[in-house]
């Protein structure tokens, strides 16, 4: 195991979900409203993994799709700690 594999699927998410489920989805829900700030962050979430993904369609199409879930969680819940333990349950 990498020394840089395990911190990374616990801080990461933690981070991710702040800036995506918590500002960036706060900030749009408020200018936007709830389906455009879902589309935006979800398909936003999904495109900033496809360098790291490239070439695996499929794998980006998972993200995007847990990107919905994750933005669901967010708005169903009103937290981004849904999110923020699904998002690190993925990972795990």
């Amino acid at each position: 195991l990498s020394p840089f594999f395990a911190p990374s699927i616990l801080i990461v998410p933690f981070f991710e979900e702040l800036y995506y489920r918590g500002f960036l989805y706060g900030t749009l829900r408020r200018l936007a409203g709830v389906p455009i700030a879902f589309a935006i962050v979800s398909l936003w979430f999904g495109a900033i993994h496809v360098p790291q993904l490239f070439g695996n369609w499929a794998a980006v199409v998972t993200v995007t799709t847990m990107g919905c879930v994750f933005t669901y969680l967010r708005q169903r819940y009103d937290s981004t700690v849904p999110a923020i333990a699904a998002h690190l349950a993925y990972n795990g």
